[in-house]
């Protein structure tokens, strides 16, 4: 101990030393700032502000997918509670990029499932059609509520019209299921002209 006092005594200012040292680093990168040209200076602060609004991006991103992702499951695990429908997929209506990997494809099963894609000649989408009796699916969509599109506004606009210039039939979308921004599911009726409440499509009427 006495050493050390001795020490103390001797050079007083060796433990204000580190301080000091931080004081004199922080002192030099000040200078350092100051004396980079102005563009140097520019370009460190909009690369500041880029990695901080792509953070912010990213994660208002994550944020979505994650609640989309959500969204979609609950639509998966009440498919079985909706009774037995048939589901048409247009093109990649459905959001299929967020299925991940890792997730369990049992909340699948219970959908019945056939997309209009080059699938539809293949032994699995006829089997589908087989199982429903759809011997023809575009004027099953016409006719029939429980095979349910799940599509875009202008493909559904598509088919209204594909099906007034091939079946003659005047048709309008019924809304049955939303999830959230990214699809929405539901099935054709024939549209009621005014003053008619009595005609409606085929499969609305009791078997």
């Amino acid at each position: 101990f006495a050493g050390n006092a001795t020490s103390f005594v001797k050079w007083p200012h060796s433990f204000v030393k580190w301080p000091e040292t931080k004081s004199r680093a922080a002192r030099r990168l000040l200078l350092a700032w100051n004396v980079r040209s102005p563009w140097a200076r520019a370009a460190v602060v909009m690369l500041a502000v880029g990695v901080m609004m792509g953070s912010y991006r990213q994660g208002r991103r994550s944020v979505r997918v994650h609640r989309e992702r959500a969204e979609l499951q609950t639509f998966l695990a009440d498919a079985s509670s909706r009774g037995r429908l048939l589901y048409v997929c247009w093109e990649a209506a459905m959001p299929f990029e967020l299925v991940s990997p890792l997730d369990s494809l049992r909340a699948w099963s219970p959908l019945s499932l056939v997309s209009l894609t080059w699938t539809q000649r293949t032994p699995w989408h006829e089997e589908m059609n087989r199982r429903f009796g759809v011997s023809c699916l575009a004027r099953a969509l016409c006719e029939r509520e429980d095979v349910v599109l799940i599509a875009t506004p202008r493909h559904r606009s598509l088919f209204a019209t594909f099906a007034k210039q091939h079946f003659s039939e005047d048709i309008e979308f019924v809304e049955s299921n939303r999830v959230g921004q990214k699809f929405v599911a539901g099935h054709f009726q024939r549209r009621l002209n005014p003053g008619d409440t009595t005609a409606r499509s085929p499969a609305a009427q009791p078997r």
